[in-house]
Order: structure tokens, then sequence, then C-alpha cells
């Protein structure tokens, strides 16, 4: 916004509310391009399922806060309220997309 840095594109897959000038990187012509950073919660193995609902309720809860929120926006984090399914489900698409990078590229781990 100062105008020292031109941001060509976003890897989200909308444009980020805080910068809706931006297009995202499917919008610049490159089809499919989304990358993502993200943070979530996760437990050990066995773990009750009442108490994962609870902190999931309580995460999620958090996440809906105004407060919450405006700190956030501020560092252009969009928040995503979720079960453990979606979380799960999440990360499985993550690991196939970027494990099919990393074969195309032949990346291994040594």
């Amino acid at each position: 916004r100062g105008g020292q840095v031109r941001a060509l594109a976003s890897t989200g897959e909308q444009r980020n509310p805080e910068a809706p000038e931006i297009p995202t990187m499917i919008d610049a012509g490159v089809p499919d391009f989304v990358s993502v950073s993200f943070t979530g919660l996760a437990a050990p193995a066995g773990v009750p399922p009442d108490i994962i609902a609870r902190l999931n309720a309580a995460a999620n809860q958090s996440l809906d806060s105004p407060e919450v929120r405006a700190v956030l926006a501020k560092l252009a984090v969009e928040p995503k309220a979720g079960s453990p399914a979606d979380f799960a489900a999440f990360l499985a698409k993550e690991r196939e997309k970027w494990g099919a990078v990393a074969k195309a590229a032949k990346i291994r781990i040594e």
C-alpha cells in the first residue's frame, strides 16, 4: 500500500479480503495453483473422543471471537473453524498434492 513493493499474486484459493486488488495465481492464469500455509491443533493418539470434542469446540469458539478475528485479519490470516475430520481431510489432500510434486521433482528423504 506504500508503493514500495508491488504484489503480483497471492497463492490462496480466493483473494484476500484485506487486499482484494491482488489477484490469486489462478486469476493470473496459473490454473490450479494454490499453496497456503496453515496452523492446526493435533493431539496424541488415544486421546478420548470427548476430550477431542471439547478441545475442538473451544478452538472453534475462539475463532468466532471478534477480538481473535481482528488480530488474525491484521496478520492476513483467514481462520477456518471445523471438525477434526475436516482437518484430517485437508491434511490428506495436502499430503497427496505435495507428495506428487516431490515425486515429479525426484525429491526423496534421506
